[in-house]
C-alpha cells in the first residue's frame, strides 16, 4: 500500500504509445496490453521520473481543475495502487 511520501517510477521496459490521448502499453515480460485515458496519460508521463505521490496529487488537482470537495488523494492512490499491483510502476527506494 502506498501512502503520500511513497516514491514511484513506471517500468523502465515497458513499450508506451499516444493515442489520441489514451495511452497504450505492452509489457514486454508479460505479453500484456493496457490502456490509460483520463487522467491516467498525465499521471503516467509524470511518472517517467521519480515522484512523490503527493505531488502526482497536487498535479492532477491543479491540472484538471478538481473541486475542493473532490477526493482526489484517494483516487489518484487507488488507481496508482492498481498501477504497482500490475508490475507498470515500481516503489522506488
Amino acid at each position: 500500500m502506498i501512502t503520500a511520501d511513497t516514491v514511484l517510477r513506471r517500468k523502465p521496459d515497458l513499450v508506451a504509445s499516444d493515442m489520441g490521448g489514451e495511452t497504450v502499453m505492452l509489457d514486454i515480460d508479460s505479453g500484456r496490453y493496457f490502456g490509460l485515458s483520463g487522467v491516467g496519460p498525465h499521471l503516467w508521463d509524470a511518472l517517467a521520473r521519480d515522484t512523490r505521490v503527493d505531488a502526482l496529487v497536487a498535479s492532477v488537482r491543479e491540472q484538471f481543475d478538481a473541486a475542493p470537495d473532490e477526493d482526489v488523494e484517494h483516487d489518484v492512490m487507488e488507481f496508482l495502487n492498481r498501477l504497482v499491483d500490475k508490475g507498470l510502476v515500481r516503489v522506488v527506494g
